[in-house]
């Protein structure tokens, strides 16, 4: 993840997405531990196929914390 700096927090942790007929591109913004004050942001592109959108829902519950392994 990049680390970014942000002057006021207002969300602790957002996520967006971008869902075309094609593809989807998921962005994560957290706060980074290390670094009290600062933010670590991921973006990650994911084709609308069934594989990669199991891959994608694997990927967001893991940076949300309920990561399976299944």
């Amino acid at each position: 993840m990049d680390d970014v700096d942000d002057a006021d927090l207002v969300v602790e942790r957002v996520a967006a997405l971008d869902l075309g007929k094609a593809g989807l591109e998921a962005c994560v913004r957290v706060p980074n531990p290390q670094r009290p004050g600062r933010r670590m942001q991921e973006l990650r592109g994911y084709a609308t196929t069934t594989a990669q959108l199991l891959a994608w829902r694997w990927w967001a519950g893991c940076v949300t914390g309920t990561c399976s392994g299944w």
